[in-house]
């Protein structure tokens, strides 16, 4: 959209020449030379690192998102932590349809898959009120529960890296753990009957 490469983290400058931008964790660079965006998504001040990252970046349905262990203040003067999109007429990042509260350390979730539908996926964790699960829905306007994990046994350290549609079913990365068979899966697929290791994969 912008014909530039966006760059993530958690640095304070990047170099302009002899000299050095502010760029507050996102620096643009078109090829050439680096710049910075009209607004940062935090505020950090002091020393060369800030105090949240950027993991990553995902375009969809035409909008800019982001995702990381940043924290910033709504314009309503709430906390808010991990999401943030990029509103292409006041020029700054705002927060999503509902507050992602401030929950302190890394942020618990991230951004993946952007088909029909973003995948946010992390560990256990709750998110703008819902009960808590390694993956929410979003389809750019609400979060929701992905119903189908569910049907895999609860264990409180539960986590999931990605998950994708494949041949018209769901598979999911993660590191997950069944209290009753002390089993621990790390590949799993969504059957007509609930999810499944994936075959040939073994652990």
């Amino acid at each position: 959209t912008w014909d530039v490469l966006l760059v993530g983290g958690n640095f304070q400058w990047v170099p302009d020449g002899p000299d050095s931008l502010f760029a507050s964790g996102i620096a643009v660079w078109n090829g050439v030379n680096w710049d910075t965006l009209p607004s940062p998504i935090q505020d950090c001040n002091g020393g060369n690192l800030c105090g949240g990252d950027i993991y990553d970046f995902v375009r969809y349905k035409g909008g800019l998102y982001a995702n990381g262990s940043f924290g910033f203040f709504t314009q309503e003067g709430s906390a808010n932590e991990g999401f943030a999109r990029w509103n292409t007429d006041s020029l700054r990042w705002e927060e999503l349809e509902c507050v992602n509260p401030v929950i302190g350390g890394a942020s618990s979730f991230k951004l993946n898959s952007p088909y029909d539908t973003v995948y946010i996926t992390g560990y256990m964790n709750d998110l703008c009120g819902y009960q808590e699960t390694c993956v929410f829905d979003y389809d750019g306007s609400a979060f929701t529960r992905f119903a189908p994990f569910d049907q895999i046994p609860y264990y409180f350290q539960n986590y999931v890296g990605f998950v994708f549609k494949y041949l018209g079913q769901y598979y999911l990365s993660g590191l997950l753990y069944d209290p009753a068979t002390q089993e621990t899966t790390t590949f799993l697929r969504y059957t007509s009957t609930g999810w499944e290791p994936v075959p040939g994969w073994n652990s």
